[in-house]
């Protein structure tokens, strides 16, 4: 009977310390910022996101359009929705959302009893996601050299 032994220790050493490694070089700060600005260019386009369960977040579907004619932009009447966007961050993540609204949620997700449609302004464009998503697998190259 043969029997192999394969000692994995190494290998399982060097890839958690390039996951550290990886961790310390992502400019989270950066990727927060990169988020928030996209998230910010919907309200300058009204809308720019996708009905699509398996891409939830980005897209490039325009807001529905209010029935009354206005002259101020959809969801930026005063700009407290888009002066409520916030991006944190710390060394191993980065955050972007809405608060300190009682509207935000039926603004992004609908409030059909009130008959606000849905206009999802937290979302990133796939343009952007890919940016990011870009500035992340950069940092983990680098880890592996």
């Amino acid at each position: 009977m043969l029997k192999i032994k394969v000692d994995t220790s190494g290998i399982r050493k060097s890839f958690k310390k390039a996951v550290q490694i990886a961790e310390n070089e992502i400019d989270w700060e950066s990727i927060g910022i990169m988020a928030k600005l996209s998230i910010d260019q919907n309200f300058a386009q009204g809308g720019r996101y996708q009905d699509d369960k398996d891409n939830p977040i980005g897209g490039d579907k325009k807001w529905v359009p209010r029935k009354e004619s206005e002259l101020n932009p959809i969801l930026d009447d005063e700009g407290s929705l888009r002066a409520s966007i916030y991006s944190k961050s710390d060394s191993k993540s980065a955050k972007v959302g809405s608060s300190g609204l009682k509207y935000n949620a039926a603004q992004n997700y609908g409030y059909p009893q009130g008959g606000i449609p849905a206009r999802p302004f937290l979302t990133i464009h796939p343009d952007d996601i890919n940016k990011i998503t870009a500035q992340i697998s950069d940092a983990i190259v680098k880890a592996f050299e």
